[in-house]
């Protein structure tokens, strides 16, 4: 039923400018690198997903969180992906200004922060780096996954802060096959990657292939403790502690 929702084409169309959620920020005086974070489009997409992960970087970077428009009932969806990623490219230089910074998200999350790294480059305006956090494009192992992924994802619903039911409504499932079929694919980008691969598989593995995402494009990949989910949970200090590491290569 996406199709009947509304849409935009231009932010304009959406009132107010979208402003991010900050989550932590860098000790006074200090010029580290900041941290642009993007939510996953799968689910209730929500800023709270980073909480854990984002506390990790307090007194040491600003980092702060960038949500999708049309999750929530009454807010319009993008027209296609060009809407999306225009929208989220004036978002990031609006609130980054001149200061240097990264792009990053988890899971459908990272496809987002990819395609807007691409066109903040060809504005001129480009990230230090891009972060994907165990980011799945088109591997068979995520169609094996797909159930778990799934149900998992239903339990967790509950935990999320911030917006009742009646905020939520049917939104969200309508926002996310909109989103899903965007055509958020890979394109080159000049910014160094990295791929922050979970260390455990959703679910018992027996398959003869790999059930870790991978990335066709240039990058660099680091494994970390916890499942797909958990690398922003329980495992969350240890995943920042890995960004972390690379960004001070940077």
């Amino acid at each position: 039923m996406a199709q009947f929702r509304a849409s935009f084409t231009d932010e304009a169309e959406l009132g107010a400018p979208r402003a991010p959620f900050t989550l932590a920020r860098a000790a006074a005086g200090a010029e580290e690198i900041g941290l642009v974070l993007f939510t996953s489009y799968v689910g209730r997409s929500s800023a709270y997903d980073y909480a854990r992960f984002g506390a990790y970087f307090r007194d040491r970077r600003d980092v702060s969180v960038i949500t999708h428009p049309g999750f929530l009932e009454g807010e319009l969806l993008p027209a296609d992906k060009e809407a999306l990623v225009r929208l989220h490219a004036d978002t990031v230089q609006r609130h980054v200004g001149d200061k240097p910074y990264v792009l990053s998200g988890h899971s459908s999350g990272g496809l987002v922060a990819h395609a807007v790294a691409r066109e903040l480059e060809r504005r001129g305006a480009g990230p230090a780096g891009v972060v994907l956090v165990d980011t799945y494009v088109d591997e068979k192992a995520l169609g094996d996954m797909a159930a778990a992924m799934g149900e998992q994802l239903s339990d967790r619903y509950d935990s999320v802060p911030g917006a009742d039911d009646n905020d939520w409504g049917d939104a969200w499932v309508t926002a996310m096959a909109r989103y899903m079929f965007l055509g958020l694919l890979p394109e080159e980008v000049a910014a160094p990657t990295l791929l922050v691969r979970a260390g455990e598989p959703l679910m018992e593995w027996t398959k003869d292939y790999d059930w870790r995402p991978s990335w066709k494009l240039e990058h660099s990949a680091v494994d970390v403790p916890g499942t797909h989910f958990t690398v922003m949970e329980e495992h969350s200090r240890s995943t920042a502690r890995a960004v972390e590491e690379w960004l001070e290569r940077l």
